[in-house]
């Protein structure tokens, strides 16, 4: 579960600003880009592994952990962004 936050809070959108900067993106593109990248797993995730036969009970914690984790993180990077 910890690897999975630090992949979709920390790695992805490092890579996507890196990525943004690299394209010559406007600051405002490329701030929706890193923000847009930091949210939380979709919850249809949850679903799609019930359905599958995949571990849903992990999808359900991984799920909750990104959606609590992200009203920390988003503020943060948002902060970031604009400074």
């Amino acid at each position: 579960m910890a690897l999975s936050a630090a992949a979709k809070f920390l790695a992805l959108p490092l890579l996507s600003l890196g990525a943004g900067r690299l394209l010559g993106l406007p600051p405002e593109a490329l701030d929706a880009l890193v923000v847009f990248q930091a949210q939380p797993t979709a919850t249809a995730s949850y679903v799609l592994a019930r359905q599958l036969g995949g571990d849903a009970e992990l999808m359900s914690s991984i799920v909750t952990a990104q959606t609590l984790l992200a009203f920390a993180v988003l503020p943060a990077a948002a902060g970031l962004l604009a400074g």
